[in-house]
């Protein structure tokens, strides 16, 4: 198991991410990459996980209520131009940080 990004703080791992250089359907769920990453957040016993796509898709979050943990869908128009997707890459990575700097002083305080 080998998430794309995984933030730690501590030696504790506060935040995970993966990115896909492909599209994600609307109707996909259930969709293989969201139960992946719902695989890595029980795995690093997580509340929250980020999916980066290559898309222009408006972010969206799908919760998973029995196992209460929340998937971030984040889109980044790679057919932009350069400035915006660099911009786009910075607010999904900030996003990764929040999450990090949110959840990560709870995890800290636990271990």
């Amino acid at each position: 198991m080998q998430p794309d990004l995984i933030l730690r703080r501590g030696g504790v791992d506060c935040a995970v991410g993966d990115a896909k250089y492909k599209r994600l359907a609307l109707a996909d769920w259930p969709h293989a990459d969201l139960y992946q990453l719902l695989a890595y957040c029980l795995a690093l016993r997580l509340s929250r996980g980020v999916l980066i796509y290559a898309d222009a898709g408006k972010p969206r979050r799908e919760t998973v209520i029995e196992a209460d943990i929340a998937l971030d869908v984040i889109g980044v128009d790679l057919a932009a131009p350069p400035r915006v997707v660099l911009s786009a890459t910075r607010q999904a990575a900030h996003h990764l940080i929040r999450h990090a700097q949110e959840h990560g002083d709870k995890r800290l305080r636990a271990a």
